[in-house]
């Protein structure tokens, strides 16, 4: 069976290079697939120096939160390792995850569940989301890549949301179109990531509906699959274990020692998000777990 881990890093370069060199160590270099923050302050090649050349590795877009890069970001992922190889799953991380089982344990699991979509997915309108229980997410316009960049963006985004809400307006690419959403992080079969990365390609609507709109990548692949005949295969779980804070601002906590006996007994295969800095045992931990 034959298993990809794209990767999506923003910081944390010696704690990156330790999640692929646990990786790849165990599953294969060829198999990982990295993209850096465009605003990282390393380089690809000090990633290559000290892991493996074997890794595919680019540095292309500025990601920034909820915005429409991180999405292409996860595309052109994507795109390297189907052209490369024919995959069972593809496993999308982020920089500060690691897996939470071992090597033969994870491949076991995957292995007798070939064809589930390990994604979260609801369909619209989901209660717990704000802005329209997310249809705003899609309807309304943002600018979430340029929101630190130019002045007065996200006064404009208050506004222009103002009105788009007051007076029941939608943008035109979101018409007719059954949104669904959940995580951005996921396990697909490689068929069904590629099937997603082709109507990317050829969908104009779908590129200019979720091009404006809020964190994308929390819709889009739950959207496409939804739509399509893959959508009885989500499993709506993504065996992601995530700490998440109880202040309910939609980030999560970073994993302590005090995480461990519940991540052990989830059932999870992967963790996030830790921080080897502040907490450098359970990273330890896990790493040689797996």
């Amino acid at each position: 069976m034959k298993i990809a881990f794209i990767i999506t890093a923003y910081n944390k370069p010696v704690q990156l290079t330790k999640l692929i060199n646990c990786l790849g160590n165990k599953g294969g270099f060829e198999n990982i697939f990295v993209h850096i923050d465009k605003k990282a302050p390393y380089s690809e090649n000090e990633i290559i120096s000290k892991t493996n050349n074997l890794i595919s590795i680019s540095k292309k877009y500025s990601v920034f939160w909820g915005g429409y890069n991180q999405l292409l970001s996860i595309h052109s992922l994507i795109h390297y390792a189907v052209n490369k190889e024919e995959y069972d799953f593809i496993i999308l991380l982020s920089g500060q995850d690691l897996p939470a089982v071992s090597y033969d344990e994870m491949m076991t699991f995957l292995g007798g569940k070939r064809g589930q979509s390990f994604i979260t997915s609801y369909k619209l309108p989901i209660e717990s989301w704000n802005y329209k229980h997310g249809f705003g997410r899609v309807q309304w316009y943002w600018f979430m890549d340029h929101v630190k960049r130019i002045r007065g963006l996200h006064k404009f985004h208050v506004l222009s949301h103002y009105l788009f809400e007051g007076f029941n307006i939608i943008k035109p690419a979101s018409r007719d179109i059954e949104f669904y959403g959940g995580s951005d992080w996921w396990i697909l079969p490689g068929e069904v990531a590629k099937y997603c990365l082709n109507e990317f390609k050829i969908n104009k609507k779908l590129r200019q509906c979720f091009k404006f709109s809020f964190i994308p990548s929390e819709m889009f692949f739950q959207t496409v699959i939804g739509n399509s005949k893959y959508q009885n295969s989500v499993a709506n779980n993504n065996y992601r274990y995530i700490a998440w804070s109880s202040d309910n601002k939609g980030h999560p906590n970073i994993i302590t020692n005090e995480h461990k006996k519940e991540i052990e007994e989830s059932g999870c295969l992967c963790a996030r998000k830790f921080d080897m800095d502040s907490h450098p045992d359970i990273f330890s931990y896990f790493e040689k777990k797996f």
